[in-house]
C-alpha cells in the first residue's frame, strides 16, 4: 500500500452547542491503529464521524498525506470506509442483492465470493434482510471490509451482536489490513472483544491524549481512553 499517512490535531467536538470533546490530536502511520475506549455516550461516534467528515459544526484540522482533507473532500471519502453502530441496510433486499449493489457501486465484484465465504454468508445468500438475524445482518454490513478496498477504515463497536467465532474471522481481517499497511480507528465501551489484536505501545488516561513524534512507528497500536468532558 502506498503513502498512508492520517494527522488529527486540535479536534473539538460539540453536540447541541455543548463541548463534548477537547483538543484531541493524534496522528497515524501506515498499520496504526487507533482504539477509542470509553463508555456510550462519551464521544466515540462523534469522533468517528468528524474524521469521516460526516459533521461540519467541530473545530480542528485533518490531513491525509500532507494535505487538509477539507480541500479535496469527494477524493478522501473514497479511500476511507465508516461503518457506523447504527448501520441500516434494506430489509427487502436479499442478502446477495446487497452485497451485489456494494460489489457495483465499489467496481469489485470480484471479491464477493471471498468476502461471502470469510464471513461464512454462504447459505444465507438468498435471504432477505429483514428475516436475518442481528448477528447475520452485522456480517453483512462487515462484508465491506473485504468488498470496498478502503485505506481507512473506521469502525464504530464493530463487534456488537457477533459469536467468539466470527469476532475472531473480523480481528484476522483487520489484522490483515493493518499488515498491508492500512489505518485503522475502532471504537469499542470495552477492551474485552478486541484482545486477539496486538498490544498497544500507548494509552492515554484522558480525552485530549497527544501521540509526539516518538510514538510515530511504523507499526502503531494506540488507544484513547475517552472520558466525559465536563
Amino acid at each position: 500500500m502506498r503513502k498512508n499517512t492520517l494527522i488529527c490535531e486540535n479536534i473539538s467536538i460539540y453536540k447541541s452547542d455543548n463541548l463534548i470533546l477537547k483538543n484531541i490530536g493524534f496522528s497515524c502511520m501506515p498499520g496504526s491503529f487507533v482504539r477509542l475506549v470509553g463508555e456510550n455516550g462519551s464521544g466515540k461516534t462523534s469522533l468517528l464521524r468528524c474524521i469521516a467528515r460526516l459533521d461540519d459544526t467541530n473545530l480542528g484540522t485533518i490531513n491525509y498525506n500532507g494535505c487538509l482533507v477539507d480541500e479535496f473532500l469527494n477524493e478522501y471519502k473514497q479511500i476511507i470506509l465508516y461503518i457506523s453502530d447504527k448501520e441500516q441496510l434494506n430489509e427487502n433486499l436479499t442478502l446477495y442483492e446487497t452485497i451485489s449493489f456494494w460489489g457495483d457501486l465499489y467496481n469489485s465484484t470480484i471479491l464477493l465470493e471471498a468476502s461471502v465465504r470469510t464471513l461464512e454468508l454462504e447459505e444465507y445468500l438468498d435471504y432477505q434482510i429483514k428475516d436475518l438475524s442481528k448477528g447475520l445482518k452485522k456480517r453483512v454490513i462487515l462484508s465491506r471490509l473485504l468488498i470496498q478496498r478502503a485505506r481507512i477504515w473506521l469502525l464504530d463497536e464493530p463487534f456488537v451482536n457477533l459469536d467468539v467465532q466470527i469476532i475472531k474471522v473480523v480481528s484476522n481481517i483487520i489484522n490483515s489490513h493493518l499488515s498491508n499497511g492500512g489505518i485503522l480507528l475502532l471504537s469499542d465501551h470495552t477492551q474485552d472483544n478486541i484482545k486477539s489484536l496486538s498490544k498497544d505501545v500507548a494509552v492515554s488516561e484522558n480525552i485530549g491524549y497527544k501521540i509526539d513524534e516518538s510514538f510515530q512507528l511504523e507499526k502503531q497500536n494506540t488507544t484513547l481512553v475517552i472520558k466525559n468532558f465536563k
